[in-house]
């Protein structure tokens, strides 16, 4: 058996929320959080991969919801619904080391609790290169495509550029970040107003309350 590779069952060690019907994984490199990097400095990495192959598409988007449910440790996704779609992915990178994520497609910084997804070509640098199952004809190891996820904090102030420490990038998948200043969503916005008025309404029936004892006194 190759050391080097370790074949992950679609339970991901029980913390990844797999759907049974997602495939068998087969990290044949760890992550590591030198992966990436970012100025400020990211906190609080995580990671999960590299992973033999490219996950980011829809085919594999039951495996994806389980892999990001088990950096969350939520299960935030569903795997039936999931949807690639639904999040902004650059593609072709084309072998950058460095993601501006105020340009096209994501038009954004980065804030708060980030959750990307990174595919890497089978090119010299890549995380795959040399790691794959060695051809008895020649003696030489394959190189394989791979993809890594990524939970990292880019902090309050927000980072625009991130920097890829392996080469040969082909795409990355933006699947969530935070807002400048960790403004609420509407939807927030609209519950803590309906709570501030709940906390209103009491503060004032506690005072008419306390006035008609006064009054009874």
């Amino acid at each position: 058996m190759n050391m080097r590779k370790l074949l992950i069952t679609t339970a991901l060690a029980g913390a990844f929320f797999m759907a049974p019907s997602a495939q068998a994984l087969t990290v044949i490199r760890q992550c590591a959080a030198g992966d990436i990097s970012a100025t400020p400095a990211l906190t609080s990495q995580s990671c999960a991969g590299f992973y033999d192959g490219n996950l980011l598409n829809q085919s594999n988007a039951g495996t994806v919801a389980g892999i990001l449910n088990g950096l969350l440790g939520t299960n935030t996704y569903n795997a039936a619904t999931f949807n690639f779609a639904s999040f902004q992915t650059l593609s072709p990178l084309n072998g950058a080391t460095t993601v501006d994520f105020t340009q096209s497609p994501f038009n954004t910084k980065l804030y708060g609790m980030t959750l990307i997804g990174v595919h890497y070509g089978a090119g010299q640098g890549s995380p795959g290169y040399g790691m794959g199952p060695v051809n008895p004809r020649n003696g030489k190891a394959a190189n394989l495509d791979t993809s890594a996820f990524y939970l990292f904090d880019a902090g309050k102030t927000g980072i625009d550029k991130l920097n890829l420490n392996w080469q040969a990038s082909s795409n990355l998948t933006l699947f969530s970040t935070g807002t400048a200043g960790g403004v609420p969503e509407p939807a927030t916005w609209a519950l803590m107003i309906l709570g501030f008025g709940g906390i209103g309404a009491a503060v004032r029936r506690g005072k008419a309350k306390v006035r008609v004892g006064y009054s009874m006194a």
